[in-house]
Parts: C-alpha cells; sequence; structure tokens
C-alpha cells in the first residue's frame, strides 16, 4: 500500500491488523506513486479515487500498470470529466466568490447544504470531510472515456469491464468478443453515456417502478410471440395468427418506452439551466447567482452526476513487462 498521508497508512494498518491474517505479506509506503521504485510485480493493482488529484494522471497511471504481471488485472476507480461537472460546476462557482478556504467553507454551506447533507448521510463522513474532499481539494482533475481507454492501449491493457456500462444494451454481442474491443477504441464510444452521467440526478431505484412496471406491460404478449416459435418439430404448423397478433400489440406499445427512459426533456431542462446560471456568473452578484441555484429543478439537484467511473483492465499472459 502506497500513500502519502502518513494517517492514511496508519489506518490501513490497523484494517489490516483486524481483518487481514498476519501469515500474509504486507508493506506500507509513505511515498508519492510518482516517486516510487518497487523491484517486484504484482497480480493485481488497484488505485480508486486518486489520479484526479493528481498533476499528471496519465503518467501516473502508466507507473501504476508498470507493475502488472503478464496476466494480471489493474483496477481503476477515476472521476469522469463529464459525471464531476456538476462538482467541478460548484467549486468554480465557489472560487468565484471565496478568497480563503474559510470562505469556500462557509459559503458551500449556504449554497449546496443539500448536497452536503446527502454526502453526509451516506457517506458517513463528517460534514467537514465532505467539504474539503468536494471544495477545498486543490485538485480535481477527471478524465474522460476516450483518455481512459487510450491509456489502456498504450500500457497494452486490454478492458475486461466498466461501471457504469460504457455501452448500452443496443450493442449485445459478448464483452469477450472481438466486436466489444473494437467499439471500445472508438474515441466518441464515451460521448452519448457521459451525457447520462452529466446530468444523472437521482438513484437508478428511483426510476425502477416506471421500468419495471412498462416491463411488466410488455411480459405477456413477449412470451406468447417467442412462445409461438419456440422449439419448433418437423411437421408442426407455427401459430401465425398468435405471431401476427403479438406483433401489432408490441408494435403499439414501443412508443411508451419512453415513460421507462425519459431522458430528452430532462436533457434539455438540465442545459437550459446551466446556461441560465452561466448567464447569472457573468453579473458577478451572488444574490443573483444564489437565486439562480435555487430555482433550479434538474442542475446541482439529487444525486449531481456520475462522478466516480470504473475500468478492470489486464494484461495479457504473453505480454511481456516494460
Amino acid at each position: 500500500l502506497v500513500d502519502m498521508n502518513p494517517k492514511a497508512l496508519a489506518r490501513a494498518q490497523e484494517l489490516f491488523e483486524s481483518y487481514v491474517s498476519n501469515d500474509i505479506p504486507q508493506s506500507f509506503m509513505k511515498e508519492s506513486i510518482f516517486d516510487i521504485s518497487l523491484e517486484d510485480e504484482f497480480d493485481i493493482v488497484v488505485c480508486d479515487g486518486v489520479l484526479h488529484h493528481t498533476e499528471d494522471k496519465k503518467r501516473g497511471f502508466a507507473i501504476l500498470s508498470s507493475y502488472l504481471k503478464s496476466g494480471g488485472y489493474c483496477f481503476l476507480g477515476i472521476g469522469n470529466q463529464a459525471g464531476s461537472f456538476q462538482r467541478n460546476l460548484q467549486r468554480a462557482i465557489l472560487y468565484k466568490f471565496s478568497d480563503s478556504d474559510d470562505e469556500i467553507y462557509s459559503l458551500a454551506d449556504q449554497l449546496f447544504s443539500k448536497h452536503i447533507d446527502r454526502a453526509v448521510k451516506y457517506g458517513k463522513r463528517s460534514r467537514r470531510a465532505v467539504i474539503y474532499d468536494s471544495y477545498i481539494n486543490p485538485k480535481h482533475d477527471s478524465a474522460t472515456v476516450d483518455e481512459v481507454l487510450e491509456w489502456f492501449e498504450s500500457c497494452r491493457l486490454h478492458l475486461y469491464s466498466t461501471y457504469p456500462k460504457i455501452l448500452p444494451n443496443i450493442f449485445c454481442d459478448s464483452p469477450s468478443h472481438a466486436s466489444f474491443n473494437k467499439l471500445m477504441t472508438h474515441q466518441a464510444v464515451g460521448q452519448i453515456p457521459e451525457l447520462l452521467w452529466m446530468t444523472h440526478n437521482r438513484n437508478d431505484l428511483k426510476s425502477s417502478d416506471k421500468y419495471l412496471g412498462l416491463s411488466q406491460d410488455f411480459e405477456a404478449p413477449l412470451k406468447a410471440l417467442t412462445g409461438a416459435v419456440n422449439d419448433p418439430m418437423p411437421g408442426q404448423e407455427l401459430d401465425l395468427e398468435a405471431v401476427e397478433a403479438s406483433c401489432a400489440e408490441i408494435d403499439g406499445m414501443i412508443h411508451t418506452l419512453e415513460k421507462a427512459f425519459p431522458v430528452s426533456q430532462e436533457l434539455q431542462e438540465f442545459f437550459r439551466e446551466v446556461g441560465s446560471l452561466a448567464a447569472a456568473l457573468r453579473t458577478d452578484d451572488l444574490k443573483i447567482v444564489s437565486s439562480t441555484l435555487s430555482n433550479c429543478k434538474t442542475l446541482l439537484t439529487g444525486l449531481h452526476g456520475t462522478s466516480m467511473t470504473y475500468f478492470i483492465g489486464y494484461k495479457d499472459l504473453d505480454n511481456a513487462s516494460t
């Protein structure tokens, strides 16, 4: 374990003493990832929530991945540039109207108290920790999907999986299929998911009722259609009337999918509110900015985007270390 913060290392040692067998070799290094020099290579390399707080995230990833064995796996958790848009917008507002850490702290508590309350409740951190990590931390240089995929390629790692998923369900090949790897090398592959990560403002479970209700509506005609042609036998005639009836019923329901995925209206509202906030910021008047924020229905409400993204990659067994 490598960390610059002695308190973080001390806490890690406490956790290892409590939960990890003493028979497992452990090493704790108080060092920057940019300065470490190790002789070993590892089966798994983990870096979670670190690189976007550094000056050179690409170089940091290259250093970390260089310690990965052939056949090993790399786990990367990193802030996404679009998903962090709302947090970075908050930071920009605070920096515009504050001249010190104390002023940032006070104004954040004034403008973004609901967000901080939620982070305290669900993140189990103190209010001070949330404000310092979100707003006073001097570096929050998040990455785009295409940046991370380029890092993987330059470090000769294959993408195994991501969370959230980058490819929607309209792409149905297995992740191990060659087409998946080809799709994931396209520079623009992340743009639509990043648009959704950017504007995400409610827990997926809050949207599940509409989705599950609509799924239930499709259940009977879909099962009737697939059942009508399932396991055909020689000499057996298909129930073509049932096929036609099911197709007609499903065709008449397709438009209701918008009920489960009502994204376009929310996206429009989000970007209109961003524009209104930009206009308010141009006035240099904190009262006008505060009033604009209070009128937002989509922007800076709820979850404030999907800031963290996760990538797992692997190095081929025949891929020698470089």
